[in-house]
């Protein structure tokens, strides 16, 4: 049974290769009636994604039964399309941690203003300057960092 919290949230992660351009991946949940309901629909714009795209939305009140199910649906897929679904989550509401760390400041852009960020972050010891993660924020996190910020985000 999908528990009483109201609202609670569905969200995953999708990502597509190989997929023409209008070509779509249907998100649904089994309602009380006993129906397949659309939560979301994906339309592929042709281009193959490099990252994984976020999808969240709240389930209304005829998702809340014991035969609650979710399913995905590739519509008008052949064998050359790849549909990648990952972390399905049904639950309070989420925000997916920035994978970016070339992206310091998590604006969407990765510029000189990352870097000033990072440093100001280093500079006070900030644990998210622990860019390798030894427990030490020292110069092999700047060099790690910069690194990062040198290949940007994909």
């Amino acid at each position: 049974m999908l528990g009483a919290d109201f609202p609670t949230f569905f969200s995953f992660f999708t990502q597509h290769k190989g997929v023409e351009a209008g070509k779509q991946l249907v998100a649904e949940y089994y309602n009380d009636s006993g129906a397949w309901v659309p939560f979301e629909t994906i339309t592929s714009d042709g281009n193959d994604q490099a990252r994984f795209e976020f999808h969240q939305n709240y389930l209304i009140f005829d998702a809340y039964h014991n035969g609650f199910q979710i399913r995905f649906r590739a519509l008008g897929a052949d064998a050359t399309d790849d549909w990648y679904i990952d972390d399905i989550r049904i639950g309070d509401e989420f925000t997916p941690p920035n994978d970016c760390i070339a992206d310091f400041n998590g604006d969407g852009n990765v510029n000189t203003q990352d870097v000033l960020a990072f440093l100001n972050a280093w500079n006070t010891s900030d644990s998210a300057a622990d860019i390798n993660g030894d427990g030490d924020i020292n110069t092999q996190d700047v060099l790690a960092f910069l690194n990062l910020w040198n290949v940007g985000c994909s």
